[in-house]
């Protein structure tokens, strides 16, 4: 039987049991409140339903965008979520989880720069020009000379920046509305190209920032010039682009006071971009980068987001959307539970480390320690066997605690110096609204461990007993970035820890390339340790899944632009280093602005073909790889090129 518990996503959750604790036990009792209890009982969530929206409003729920396909997007008061919840036509309520990063010789080495030629300042060949290169990420410094036209006048490449991060000041404009993902309110401030002329001439309120620096890194590995010694110039070095701060926003967007989901602000970034290069430049083909993701996800390429990607680009003719894999392999993420006919039990230790020794980030302009709650989920195909968990607690604090049966009501509770678990057992069933292919059902168990008001993690080993009456294969994965959980050795051999299924929210994705990374500075050209391996995971949907990833690209200590407003109290400098699938990513988008400048009506089909069916031979001493990890092969954008029908 259906309980409101199966009907809200974990973000969600989170937030409802933290208001349930303020509620019972007073604001001074609870440790940490979640920013949207903190700031009042309103929240703004993401509603999929059947039948009539009128009687689910009634009962609370306030329409802001009515995103269409039995979706929404509106305000509820936490006192009233109970009762929408149980609604029959209430199918989910979800506020999502803010996606994380996935973070010279590169461009030699796909052979880029066969595909161009340049002569001091003057590129000549196909460049990219005319085509626009949507970059989702953290902003982008405008100042920095890669990202300008190369030669006199100095004048920007940048046609327009939408920073949903920043509330409009006098002077300001923000994004018509018909240029987002569904009718309603806009929000944010957008700058096009005469406002950021302006700005670089030092006039006008200009506030946009890029701190973090990810955004100008990737933009500038997928469209810089390089211009000063020409060194590190990008794929395409002169497309034009169009960027959406997404990431570490100085204050995150808001409707009525709360955050809008972050699955709506991602739609109406998407949107954004298509809908400028489409509706204000004449229809320009375009090319959008994603470096960003979810490592915690179901991995079956059938959330919301993928499922939205899945449609807005299928039969796209000039738009193409590139997303990286994710920079979960190598560390102990994944572990693969089978168990056997007659069920059976598995101890899984865990250990939360947290060994940074400077916890204070730049990423939103201002110095702040970002530690969060760390989580660790398991998937499973619902309708059958239903597992059951017990967490051991670091240094045997306390017995063993019993998780809750499926549906049952959260276990929540204080522990070490007020740290507080929770553990979550429901469904995360998903309905297919964007493709109309009909809904996934699986089962949700999760554990989330969260800082104490001081941002302390309790560190040690937590230790899951996992058990299941009958056969049943079982999928774990933990939470990590700079800090986070570690799969140890199972205690038996019925779990593995392994590199697979690690593809990341959204590049699960039809219709979108999803790329893998591997190593140009290094002779064999080897797949990167950190790369996300495929393949997608099947809770016996029955639906086709694409085979992810589709190709991999060099992102192994890629050399690109830096932001003039990123790690404050380093040495200034015009290039830095990264690593991830976050720059493999923009070495395809490049590459396909290449492609599309010479044929600007490719379809995803055609460019997906292409590209796959030009790859870089293997040759020895290239290490052999197989399609989990790098898709149909490594990138060779001249080949690719040469090959554009």
């Amino acid at each position: 039987m259906s309980t409101i518990w199966n009907k809200l996503d974990s973000g969600l959750s989170s937030i409802y049991l933290n208001y349930l604790q303020v509620k019972e036990k007073g604001r001074a009792s609870v440790a940490r409140m979640h920013p949207a209890v903190a700031a009042g009982r309103r929240v703004n969530v993401s509603l999929q339903y059947a039948g009539d929206l009128a009687q689910i409003e009634a009962l609370g729920f306030q329409t802001i965008w009515n995103t269409g396909n039995g979706g929404a997007t509106g305000s509820v008061d936490l006192a009233d979520l109970e009762r929408i919840a149980a609604h029959p036509g209430v199918l989910k309520l979800s506020f999502g989880k803010k996606p994380k990063l996935h973070l010279d010789k590169s461009i030699p080495n796909i052979s880029a720069d066969q595909v161009w030629s340049r002569s001091g300042e003057t590129f000549s060949g196909d460049t990219g020009a005319g085509v626009i290169v949507g970059i989702i990420d953290t902003g982008v410094d405008i100042f920095h000379p890669y990202l300008r036209k190369a030669g006199p006048p100095q004048e920007t490449r940048i046609l327009r920046i939408w920073d949903p991060g920043l509330e409009p000041e006098s002077g300001d404009t923000q994004p018509d509305p018909s240029l987002l993902s569904a009718p309603g309110p806009t929000y944010g401030v957008e700058y096009d190209r005469a406002k950021i002329m302006a700005a670089l001439g030092g006039l006008g309120n200009f506030r946009h920032r890029d701190c973090a620096g990810h955004g100008t890194h990737v933009a500038s590995t997928a469209a810089g010039n390089g211009r000063d010694k020409y060194q590190y110039i990008g794929v395409a070095p002169e497309a034009d682009l169009i960027i959406v701060k997404a990431l570490y926003l100085k204050k995150y967007p808001q409707m009525g006071g709360t955050d809008i989901p972050f699955d709506q602000l991602f739609r109406d970034a998407v949107s954004y971009i298509l809908n400028v290069a489409k509706n204000v430049f004449s229809n320009r083909p375009v090319v959008i980068n994603c470096s960003f993701g979810s490592d915690t996800g179901p991995h079956d390429g059938f959330t919301d987001e993928e499922d939205f990607l899945t449609n807005k680009f299928a039969g796209a003719t000039g738009q193409v959307l590139v997303q990286s894999a994710g920079n979960s392999a190598g560390s102990q993420q994944h572990a693969r539970i089978e168990f056997p006919s007659g069920g059976g039990s598995v101890d899984i230790p865990v250990e939360l480390i947290d060994d940074r020794t400077n916890r204070i980030e730049y990423n939103r302009c201002e110095a702040e320690d970002e530690t969060e709650a760390q989580s660790i989920k398991l998937y499973y195909p619902s309708g059958g066997t239903e597992i059951s968990v017990k967490l051991q607690l670091p240094f045997g604090e306390g017995d063993p605690i019993s998780g809750p049966s499926f549906g049952g009501t959260p276990v929540t509770s204080t522990f070490g110096s007020a740290q507080q678990y929770s553990l979550q057992h429901s469904a995360e069933n998903q309905t297919l609204r964007w493709t109309s292919r009909g809904t996934v059902n699986r089962n949700l168990f999760e554990v989330e461990i969260t800082p104490n008001a001081s941002k302390l993690h309790r560190a040690g080993t937590y230790t899951l007993t996992v058990s299941a009456p009958d056969a049943l294969t079982v999928h774990l994965w933990c939470e990590q970035s700079d800090y986070g959980f570690f799969i140890g050795t199972p205690s038996s051999a019925i779990a593995h820890v392994e590199d697979t299924h690690l593809v990341g929210d959204n590049g699960g994705a039809d219709n979108i390339i999803t790329v893998a990374a591997y190593d140009a500075e290094t002779a064999t050209l080897p797949i990167a340790r950190f790369s996300s391996r495929g393949p997608l995971v099947d809770y016996n949907s029955g639906l086709a899944q694409p085979a992810k990833p589709d190709i991999a690209a060099p992102g192994v200590h890629v050399d690109a632009a830096k932001s003039k407003d990123s790690q404050p109290r380093r040495k200034k400098k015009y290039v830095v280093g990264m690593s991830g699938t976050s720059m493999s990513a923009p070495h395809v988008t490049g590459t396909v602005a290449l492609m599309l400048q010479k044929n600007p009506a490719l379809t995803i089909s055609q460019v997906m073909s292409t590209l796959k069916g030009n790859v870089q031979p293997v040759t020895i001493p290239i290490d052999p790889t197989t399609a989990d990890e790098a898709g149909a092969g490594r990138l060779d954008a001249k080949l690719a090129f040469d090959h554009t029908p």
